[in-house]
């Protein structure tokens, strides 16, 4: 009795106590790998979720210049070109005393927007070699997945559901579609989101 009352009384041998630091160590790099992988995942979707947000922020941009469109100051057509990555058209954007010629485009680098101040006067001109291009967002994959971001119906949408073809004739266009596709990617993946949106320039309603 007093030998097995000595043993208890030794507590853990050397082999032991290896055993039970080599357990914690393991159950801590398996905590701390499966803590940094949701992380990282975590920072993954916030980052695109704020692409989205970027987007939606051009989006609701461009609905607002699209729906003002107008002649431009030389007497050119609202709608200058109409076509599946990009759109130029003439519009007020802010609210100087000049009608802007502006153009958004979807290429590998992204979502952009280009723009012309009217310049000169009797007749006025837009100079294209002026043109301002400001990159709305990196993450717009539009062109790289093939996917359009302008689609144009007449004015016998939703009865004739079908798009023109592009680039279009201008003068058939009453309604025009924009889908944007935004892409995040990472080691582990890729996420996508669309939005979409219909917008009817207010100056071409007479194709009612």
């Amino acid at each position: 009795m007093a030998r097995s009352f000595k043993n208890l009384r030794d507590g853990f041998t050397l082999v032991e106590l290896l055993v039970v630091i080599g357990i914690i160590t393991v159950v801590g790099v398996s905590l701390s790998t499966v803590l940094t992988a949701g992380l990282k995942q975590q920072f993954f979707l916030n980052g695109h979720n704020e692409s989205v947000e970027d987007a939606r922020k051009a989006m609701r941009k461009m609905v607002a210049e699209i729906r003002e469109t107008q002649d431009s100051d030389n007497g050119a057509y609202a709608v200058a070109n109409g076509d599946a990555y990009e759109l130029i058209f003439y519009s007020d954007i802010d609210t100087d005393i000049g009608v802007e010629r502006v153009r958004y485009i979807s290429d590998n680098s992204g979502l952009k927007k280009g723009v012309v101040e009217p310049s000169g006067a009797n007749p006025v001109v837009y100079n294209l070699g002026s043109e301002t291009i400001t990159l709305l967002s990196p993450h717009v994959v539009n062109s790289e997945d093939g996917i359009p971001l302008f689609k144009y119906y007449t004015k016998d949408y939703p009865t004739v559901a079908t798009p023109l073809a592009t680039p279009v004739n201008i003068d058939q266009v009453s309604l025009i579609n924009f889908v944007i596709r935004v892409k995040s990617e990472s080691g582990g993946g890729s996420i996508t989101s669309t939005l979409s949106s219909f917008v009817q320039p207010r100056n071409l309603k007479k194709n009612l």
